[in-house]
């Protein structure tokens, strides 16, 4: 039986320690999923409830997985990725404007993925990552909170995690990951995969106008 996510990031090759420190608490969700495509609603509401469940407790510091239980080749999934980011987008726009703390256009170096009303950092993991630390035994695709980020700085516990975690995957790949870079720095959609762009324009999310409907 294959591995699951739990296992690869409890294992000495992970060099995340902040996703270590949330699954020793309790507080890493992880949902099954046995494909995108045939999924793209119930993951987004997946989503939406792990939202709201965000604004009712936004001390505790929480992430969700979905672990994908298909097999498919990386560039099937950084597409499938890509495709479900922009479905969910059309979905979200009817009842939530995009979180204000954050820009909505991925080529703003403020940019940050919203739903609910809610920023996210995206990481894809996959067998066949270019990058090493990224390579899980099941494609997965991580929603990390952008305000837990915020909140780490205002403790100035963040540079100390992120240096951390630079240096395990340094000492893993040999090299840090071209396309990483402090929010405000760069847009943070060039990060999701761990593919090396060229330009922006290779990370296909639609920029949409968010209306201003009140959610009930």
């Amino acid at each position: 039986m294959a591995p699951n996510v739990y296992e690869h990031i409890q294992s000495k090759s992970f060099p995340c320690v902040m996703a270590k420190s949330l699954l020793k608490r309790g507080n890493l969700e992880v949902k099954n999923i046995d494909s995108i495509e045939n999924n793209i609603d119930e993951i987004y509401k997946t989503v939406i409830e792990f939202s709201h469940k965000l604004k009712k407790d936004d001390k505790t510091i929480r992430s969700l997985i979905f672990e994908f239980e298909y097999e498919t080749n990386f560039d099937e999934f950084e597409s499938s990725f890509w495709n479900l980011l922009n479905q969910m987008l059309r979905l979200d726009e009817q009842n939530f404007k995009h979180d204000d703390s954050v820009s909505s256009d991925p080529h703003d170096n403020n940019f940050s993925y919203s739903l609910a009303e809610t920023s996210y950092f995206l990481i894809l993991l996959h067998p066949e990552s270019p990058r090493l630390s990224r390579r899980s035994p099941k494609p997965c695709i991580v929603f990390n909170p952008h305000k837990q980020f915020v909140k780490l700085k205002k403790e100035n516990k963040f540079f100390k995690i992120r240096n951390l975690i630079r240096k395990f995957d340094k000492k893993l790949q040999g090299f840090i990951n071209p396309m990483m870079a402090d929010h405000g720095v760069n847009s943070e959609i060039l990060q999701y995969t761990g593919k090396i762009y060229k330009n922006i324009h290779e990370c296909p999310i639609d920029k949409l106008r968010r209306k201003s409907h009140a959610y009930s």
